[in-house]
């Protein structure tokens, strides 16, 4: 399996990832990277861009001034010995206030 055109994730992975803290339905677009380690061992990646409304717990210590911190928690049903989460150091999430 050399290409991530043939990469079907439901047949060969499946990571089972969900966000604890989104409220209702949000768009969610998934893609996949597959890199060699150079002994034909495939790692693969998923990528997401989720759309949504997310719940954050209020911490209003400075009240009328305060600044809030969204967390977005990525959960998996999987063992820890089935899925590694790492973060992305070379393409940091983001988020787009924008509507």
């Amino acid at each position: 399996m050399q290409d991530v055109d043939c990469f079907d994730p439901n047949k060969y992975w499946n990571p089972s990832l969900y966000i604890n803290n989104s409220v209702g339905d949000f768009k969610n677009d998934v893609w996949h990277k597959i890199v060699y380690d150079g002994i034909d061992t495939p790692m693969i990646y998923e990528m997401r861009k989720i759309k949504g409304v997310f719940l954050e717990n209020l911490e209003l210590n400075d009240f009328p001034v305060d600044v809030q911190d969204l967390t977005i928690t990525v959960s998996t049903s999987r063992t820890v010995d089935e899925v590694l989460l790492i973060p992305d150091t070379n393409q940091l999430s983001a988020i787009n206030t924008r509507k």
